[in-house]
């Protein structure tokens, strides 16, 4: 919902896990173009309308000026009702870019921002959909909003007819907050109170729970490389060199509020909050330096060798602002990871209409901050971070 969809021009998979991608491209990379007003000229506007009250419309505009540049806008608005009960869902997205082209230089500016609200009720008990039919929902709410600033920066400069630099810079602002109503699983039946505001043991006398999440994340990254494209003993080749550098910072907060669940399966919150789930208030920054290269010498007409190679440092600093560390239940720890990942591949061309490539690659990927979240911490507390894969061990990821 983040990514609107008419500022894409192409969309390229590059398979395998090349290490030149970066981490994470373990079973492929995805490289998408967004448009330009220099490539995608003239305008549209499209309108939509269906079924449960869905309604959409998109537009996009683009030009090139007699001074060399260009701009692109598009936009998207996007509301339905859902097929469900209490499911609306509304997408807005704004997609800009401003580009200017010289002799020997592109330079392109781009700037997304997203403003969505979704509704993603959870699973219904059969019993439910025979009595109340399929667009029945179990509790409500079930709200996902997500909000994001993105601004990037690319430039390509030739120095020579042989020599490519070609630089990258972003940053990402990206804010979500989830409000789930649910059933309280903790519920005495034998002293389950219709209304449990002001009573004396909430956890075991409210039939429903609010759990609230919000995360900010904020990522930051640039990087560079050179293309060299001269022959190499008289052979085709083509040498690319580069580094990169990449910041993340994130914030996490989560609580659980006891509540009466409302004649129409609503969740109204009385104010109490749940003590032995502690509320969770995590800030993590992940830093990834990385060094890459790859060449690609045409053996003859035929054969293409590559040969990649790429070094990652990974650190990854959590900070509990609830609990300090050196309790059992903190948060708080520091996690570095390093690698270098080998790649090389052979191109067989033997016709201009046939070709097959074969490759070894080898790929890694550093623990995210939640993952590390309760890694080291004692087995006998609960981790109180929302996710499977909290509590494993760093060592194994």
């Amino acid at each position: 919902d983040l990514i609107p969809m008419n500022a894409v021009s192409k969309i390229n998979l590059i398979p395998g896990s090349n290490p030149v991608f970066g981490l994470n491209t373990l079973g492929g990379s995805l490289s998408l173009q967004t448009k330009s007003g220099r490539n995608n000229p003239g305008g549209s506007i499209q309108v939509l309308g269906g079924s449960w009250g869905r309604a959409a419309t998109e537009a996009e505009y683009g030009a090139v000026g007699d001074n060399g540049v260009d701009f692109f806008i598009s936009g998207n608005l996007f509301h339905e009702q859902g097929w469900r009960d209490a499911s609306p869902s509304d997408v807005r997205q704004v997609f800009s870019k401003v580009g200017w082209q010289g002799e020997n230089t592109d330079a392109n500016l781009s700037l997304t921002l997203a403003d969505n609200e979704l509704i993603g009720n959870g699973f219904v008990q059969k019993d439910f959909l025979s009595q109340l039919g399929y667009e029945s929902i179990n509790t409500k709410p079930d709200v996902t909003e997500n909000e994001m600033v993105f601004l990037n920066f690319n430039l390509n400069h030739y120095i020579n007819d042989d020599t490519v630099f070609s630089g990258n810079t972003y940053y990402r602002h990206v804010e979500t907050r989830t409000l789930n109503g649910d059933v309280n699983d903790d519920v005495d039946d034998g002293v389950f109170a219709a209304d449990c505001a002001g009573v004396g043991n909430p956890e075991e006398q409210c039939g429903g729970a609010l759990n609230r999440s919000k995360s900010k994340r904020d990522g930051f990254g640039l990087a560079g490389q050179l293309t060299f494209s001269d022959d190499f003993f008289g052979k085709k080749n083509q040498f690319i060199t580069g580094a990169g550098y990449n910041q993340g910072k994130a914030k996490f907060i989560q609580s659980t509020e006891y509540g009466n669940i409302t004649a129409s399966r609503g969740v109204a919150g009385v104010g109490v909050f749940n003590d032995d789930e502690a509320p969770v208030d995590l800030k993590a920054k992940t830093e990834n330096y990385s060094l890459f290269a790859t060449d690609t010498l045409s053996l003859s007409d035929m054969y293409h060798l590559t040969v990649s190679a790429r070094y990652n440092y990974t650190k990854v600093d959590n900070k509990d602002k609830l609990t300090p560390k050196g309790d059992p239940e903190s948060l708080t720890e520091d996690f570095t990871f390093n690698r270098i990942n080998p790649a090389i591949g052979l191109s067989v061309t033997p016709t201009k209409d046939f070709s097959f490539y074969g490759s070894y690659n080898e790929g890694s990927r550093a623990p995210t901050a939640i993952e590390l979240g309760c890694a080291f911490q004692d087995l006998d507390n609960d981790c109180l971070l929302y996710t499977s894969d909290a509590a494993d061990d760093p060592t194994l990821v």
